[in-house]
């Protein structure tokens, strides 16, 4: 039985490139896209393992298309599934609206129709100007220079972290603190006859203070078992002057 080993094949070093597409032929371009995602230029290329790179695609809206009234021509289908829901736009439509649309659908069409393909098109990043935001990733991976066809003007520097600058500060919540200092006092402990402890909700204390006064000893031993608001009033209903 023959044996394959697949070590080297799964094992991938994953770079982020940088790529100016300005003027480049739209074609041209995204095969050589589809290539790097895929990994054709790796030595342990196979074709059912994402041991591609990374792509960052710039200046998307500076292509170039070639061809004869293509940006006419072309036209981009799509379809909403009920009867007549047949959309086209064309490629002239399509690069004042979307430039990058256009690329990630050339490269799209390039690349394996299935769960594979799928994943290899995830790590293809493309912005319209030369404005990414991948400087990281980019800067600590290491860049391709072959592939950038102007490096010097590319500012690699890194950019602050828009999450931590932008922290919004946390109000406190009134509502939430009253609660907490209900909480801390929403009883009232006394010791009666030894072990036996009276405690009682702060709801029960205003239903006695209510009907008894300020001078009520929330302690007296007439009090246990009273748990509730219902419970008090009932108490009270049926002792309206026990208490005085």
């Amino acid at each position: 039985m023959n044996t394959v080993n697949t070590e080297l094949k799964t094992t991938s070093n994953e770079t982020w490139h940088l790529i100016d597409v300005s003027g480049q032929h739209l074609g041209k371009i995204a095969s050589y896209i589809a290539s790097i995602l895929q990994g054709k230029h790796k030595v342990n290329y196979v074709p059912y393992l994402a041991i591609g790179d990374f792509v960052v695609a710039v200046n998307a809206s500076k292509l170039t298309i070639t061809g004869n009234n293509k940006m006419t021509q072309k036209i981009y289908y799509r379809h909403s599934g009920y009867p007549g829901g047949i959309r086209g736009v064309t490629l002239e439509t399509m690069m004042s609206k979307d430039p990058s649309r256009v690329l990630y659908l050339a490269v799209k069409g390039m690349l394996p129709k299935n769960k594979l393909g799928r994943k290899l098109l995830r790590r293809l990043k493309i912005f319209a100007d030369d404005n990414h935001t991948h400087i990281a990733q980019i800067k600590g991976l290491g860049i391709n220079e072959a592939l950038i066809e102007n490096i010097e003007e590319i500012d690699l520097i890194f950019e602050p972290d828009r999450k931590t600058a932008k922290v919004k500060a946390v109000k406190p919540d009134k509502k939430s603190a009253e609660i907490k200092d209900t909480k801390k006092e929403s009883s009232v402990a006394g010791n009666v006859g030894g072990n036996q402890t009276v405690t009682l909700p702060k709801t029960v204390q205003a239903v006695l203070i209510k009907e008894y006064g300020d001078d009520v000893d929330l302690t007296d031993e007439k009090f246990v078992g009273l748990r509730n608001k219902t419970q008090a009033s009932k108490f009270v209903e049926e002792n309206p002057s026990s208490a005085k």
